[in-house]
Parts: C-alpha cells; structure tokens; sequence
C-alpha cells in the first residue's frame, strides 16, 4: 500500500517445465513473468486502477512440421484496465478490461493480438442467497497444452444457497467457445483447425459439522463438440472430499 487511497501489487514468477518422454520434449519450457497494478481505493472501498504483466516463454527444443523445425518460444503482454465496485449493499461487481499481444520467434503468421476481459457480477438479495454471473474472453491459463494457446469465450452463472450455518448448496452452468491456435501444425494447415463448445451443469453440497471438519460432494455433467474427428463427449462425474484443519 502506498498510502490509504493507492495501492500496488507486484509480483513477479518464473514457471518450468520438462519432460522424460522424448515425443512430449517439445512442450519443455520456461516462462519467466512480471505483474504490476496500481489502484486507487475510494472512501467507500471501491478500487479501479490500471494493470501490466510480461511474460517471456523459451521453448528449447523445436517443433517438427511439415519438413522444417520451428521455434515456438513467445513474448506476451498484456495491459488492462481492472474495477472492483459495490453498487449498493447487495451487489458488487468486478472487471478487467484490456489488450494482449502475443509475438512468436518463428513463424509470425501465428501472432494475436486482440481485446480481453473478464467480468464478474455478484448479487447477495438475502444474507443466505447468493447469484454469481461472470463472462470472460481471453487466453486460458488453465490448457494443458504449451504449444500455442487456446482462446477461451464462455459466461458462467453461479447461484450459492446457505441453508444452515453448516449447509450449503451450490450449482453451476457454463458454456464456452475454445478456439485452439498459434500452433505450427495449425497455421501451416498440417492439422485440421479446432474450436470445441463445452457446456457443464454441476452442484456442490458443502457441510462443516464442526469448524475443523469440511466435507463436499459434486456431480458435474460436462458435454464437448469439437471440429475435430473423436472430439465429442459427454462425462458424468461424481467427486468427494474431505478436509480436517488443525
């Protein structure tokens, strides 16, 4: 905190990874990342500021496609404005709203650039009830692949019901469009483009007998269409756990 109405946050990170199996060597990587935003904090504790990261990722081991070895290391950036904002005693809402560039080493018909965001709306009309809405657009973070990215365009609605002070329930419906690119194999038409549509419906019970105790159950329904051949599914999960603090 700079003072009682500025704040700064900075971080900075370095992720890595390798792998033993010689066919998966080629997602090896290091990314070296910086994070710095800057807000103001009103007297009603609202905050909106402005927001940078960097992100610098070596990929040492080149890709094979189409007769030619390609580079797939990347520089990232991206800039955006970010708001967290109560709008009345029972609704608050977040954003972040920017841009991002993405510049490859090799093969520059693969670079994006393009507007971002993620919003958030929460909406509590009692002390036991609470309704989430969010939509995003932006490159995913959570995609198992290294090699290009993936564009993810989705909304999401979260209702959260408290039904004792030991009890709640919680459901979920999300939709998203995932467009895959930037990879070699894809800009040089070596594979087929992708874009995959996944829709998930999920609830969550959530009980705490005692407070060191939490126990939670989920069922999730999760269905993908996908331009791709074998891409299709449909999965029913059913997971539990529990967690004991001392």
């Amino acid at each position: 905190m700079l003072t009682p109405r500025w704040r700064l946050r900075g971080e900075a990170g370095r992720f890595s990874q390798s792998n033993q199996a010689a066919e998966r060597r080629v997602n090896d990587t290091g990314i070296d990342s910086v994070d710095l935003t800057v807000s103001y904090v009103t007297p009603a504790s609202n905050q909106i500021g402005f927001g940078v990261r960097a992100e610098d990722a070596r990929l040492p081991n080149r890709e094979f496609v189409a007769g030619d070895f390609f580079d797939n290391s990347y520089r990232q950036q991206n800039v955006a404005a970010v708001a967290d904002w109560i709008l009345g005693g029972s609704s608050r809402v977040n954003a972040r709203v920017g841009s991002i560039r993405r510049s490859y080493a090799q093969l520059p018909q693969r670079d994006f650039e393009g507007a971002t965001f993620h919003a958030g709306y929460d909406w509590s009309p009692t002390g036991k009830l609470i309704l989430s809405a969010s939509a995003q657009k932006d490159i995913s973070s959570t995609e198992e692949i290294l090699i290009g990215f993936v564009l993810v365009k989705g909304v999401a609605l979260q209702p959260t019901l408290r039904l004792t002070d030991k009890l709640n329930i919680a459901a979920l419906l999300d939709y998203s469009d995932r467009e895959y690119r930037s990879d070699p194999a894809l800009v040089l038409a070596a594979v087929p483009n992708r874009t995959d549509h996944v829709r998930s419906a999920a609830v969550t019970i959530s009980y705490r007998p005692i407070r060191t105790v939490a126990l939670q159950m989920s069922l999730l329904h999760q269905t993908r269409s996908s331009m791709v051949a074998f891409g299709d599914y449909a999965a029913n999960v059913v997971s539990m756990s529990a967690r004991i603090g001392f």
